[in-house]
């Protein structure tokens, strides 16, 4: 079945009146558009004034209907997609869910991508007596502060009193403790300098995105520009994996190789085009799913060139016990469900590696702090405690031996 929000729109436009003049057009219309251009009576743009009133519901290809006061428990998977209070989704959720069905389940892998803030709809949801002010709760565990934009929420405070707060109501199961049998991760970070031509490049890309923060007028928004830093760099140490996937395909070993940019993923597909697949967001789901289903099944495949988004969630790829990130994502819990892929119940290696190359002297440094930072925030808000990983660097020079070694386990 399907639900779809009710929207009331009253028009605030002018219309003329015969021998009165003007006055507010006040046309009032419901139903399930967002947003009306312009008023069908006094032709006014932009006029209307728009609220939710309700949600409306649609049968299913069997002619069933979902009516939510006949139920007394909701389970919601994957509660951390109404973290976003004005989506349509968490609209549809609360509007038609929260105040009519008593007992509430919200289930997810990740509570929480980076930030406190991303909970608020989450327990509101649960019990919106107690967390019923989302200014209140960024003000006092989100480091909630007002500048010339507005208020922002996007930090981290008090965040033992939150857990203790969230407690009765939050239960959280790590991999380790109910899947007993996986075996250990080891992390390994491989610095990679760049050479005198790539350091001239980069730093000529590094000071576009200089001038942005400066204030000096260039073409392009300060994210693109970043962005294009970070596919530079992806290509730069490209240049260099290469050699390494090289080393492990030649060991009959697989290996997942999981990119931030399109260009990378393809650009690794077609270097190991006869032994490879490719699996992006550009793919139908058939066809993604046959690039899975041939990577864990067909001995000649061994490199799954992916993309840490769109190949992070939702696919098994436990016929490899290696994956390299080729670029970073923004949120440290993305970069875990993507590695998460090759260790899964399904595994029977003894050990799964996680590689990482970064440019040295790079933003890719400043990144991996911000990661660690934001991973920090998560494991106080979910754990109360603070992540520990045992995480190796290691010379670029080692890396084959490094596969070499994890194989012979």
């Amino acid at each position: 079945t399907y639900l779809k929000i009710e929207y009331k729109h009253v028009c605030k436009g002018r219309r003329i009146v015969p021998g009165k003049g003007t006055e507010t057009c006040n046309t009032e219309i419901i139903d399930l558009n967002k947003k009306h251009k312009e008023c069908p009576l006094c032709k006014s743009q932009n006029s209307f004034k728009s609220k939710i009133v309700g949600y409306k519901g649609f049968s299913d290809d069997f002619e069933q209907f979902i009516d939510p006061t006949e139920y007394d428990l909701i389970v919601i998977d994957e509660f951390h997609r109404i973290k976003e209070k004005k989506t349509g989704w968490t609209q549809i959720i609360k509007e038609a869910f929260r105040d009519v069905i008593p007992r509430k389940l919200l289930l997810s892998g990740t509570a929480i991508k980076s930030r406190p803030a991303e909970f608020f709809m989450g327990l509101n949801f649960l019990d919106p007596k107690t967390w019923n002010s989302q200014h209140d709760f960024g003000v006092r565990y989100c480091a909630g502060f007002e500048d010339t934009f507005g208020w922002k929420y996007d930090g981290a405070s008090n965040l033992e009193e939150l857990y203790e707060r969230m407690s009765p109501v939050f239960l959280r199961r790590l991999k380790k403790d109910v899947l007993s049998h996986l075996p250990p991760k080891t992390y390994t970070n491989i610095p990679i300098e760049l050479d005198s031509a790539e350091s001239k490049e980069y730093n000529r890309l590094l000071e576009d995105c200089v001038k942005i923060i400066d204030g000096k007028e260039v073409k392009e928004g300060y994210l693109e520009k970043i962005l294009k830093l970070k596919l530079y760099l992806a290509k730069c140490k490209l240049k260099r994996v290469i050699d390494f996937i090289q080393e492990t395909v030649d060991s009959g070993e697989k290996v997942v190789i999981m990119s931030d940019f399109q260009e990378i993923a393809e650009a690794v597909h077609e270097h190991f085009k006869d032994v490879s697949v490719i699996h992006t967001g550009a793919m139908s789901d058939v066809t993604k799913q046959e690039s899975v289903e041939r990577f864990q099944n067909d001995k000649k495949v061994k490199v799954f060139s992916g993309m840490i988004i769109a190949s992070g969630v939702g696919i098994t790829l436990t016929a490899a016990s290696k994956l390299i990130f080729m670029g970073f994502a923004w949120t440290p819990s993305d970069m875990e469900q993507a590695e998460d892929r090759i260790h899964r119940a399904s595994t029977t290696h003894d050990n799964i590696q996680r590689v990482t190359p970064y440019a040295v002297e790079t933003i890719e440094e400043d990144i991996m702090e911000l990661l660690e930072e934001k991973a920090q925030i998560v494991g106080r808000v979910l754990d109360n405690k603070a992540i520990k990983k045992d995480i190796k660097n290691a010379d670029e020079s080692i890396l084959k031996s490094l596969f070499g070694r994890m194989g012979a386990k």
